[in-house]
This record gives structure tokens, sequence and C-alpha cells, in this order.
């Protein structure tokens, strides 16, 4: 609960004072079905992944934490946009995992500390 409470009062304080329209990256979306086997062809990327597991409930909950560098590849387009970020395929090179990465859709900088 802690956390979730921080999480909304740090969203809440950046959003303060925030401009009623934000100005958007303007990337053009990839209305074609995402082509999984051309993935070879895309960004190659060396990242940091980090996955977390609740471990403990409780008044001290334990959050386990697992994290690995792997290769990945990127999708040159996003194949979707939500509210606030872009959706691109994203594939584990050494495991072929199929998976999604979002980007802020907007240039400021107050959404990206969300």
């Amino acid at each position: 609960v802690g956390g979730i409470t921080a999480s909304l009062n740090t969203m809440a304080s950046s959003l303060e004072g925030a401009p009623a329209k934000r100005e958007e990256l303007p990337l053009e979306l990839d209305d074609r079905d995402i082509d999984w086997s051309a993935s070879g062809s895309w960004r190659r990327m060396r990242v940091k992944v980090s996955s977390y597991k609740l471990a403990k409930w409780g008044v001290e909950p334990k959050v386990d934490t697992f994290e690995h560098t792997s290769t990945m590849l990127l999708a040159p387009k996003p194949f979707a946009r939500g509210g606030m970020r872009y959706a691109f395929a994203l594939v584990e090179e050494a495991s072929g995992h199929r998976l999604v990465a979002k980007a802020y859709a907007f240039k400021d900088e107050a959404f990206k500390s969300l």
C-alpha cells in the first residue's frame, strides 16, 4: 500500500501546474499485423531486464528482484498508442520471447518520471 501511495503522490506532484495539453511525440503507427519473422532486421539493443515478485505480503512486505542483461530486438514503429504511451513489438533474441515495450508519448519530462 505504501508503494501505491508513494506512486500516486509522485504522479500528483508531477502534474501540478502541468499544461492542459501536452506536446506529443509525432510517431507514425504501423497498422499492419506484427511480422515477428522480420525481427532480425529490427533495432538490436543490450538492455538490463528487471522483474519483481512479491515474496511476502503484510505489514513488512518483501519483494524479490530478478535482473539479467539481454539483447532485445525492437520494431521500428509502434503498433499501438494508449492514453500515455506507444507500444512497440519487442523480441528477446536469446529466447525468442515476444514482448511489448512501451514508450511515453509526450516530449515533456513530467510523465517520464511516473
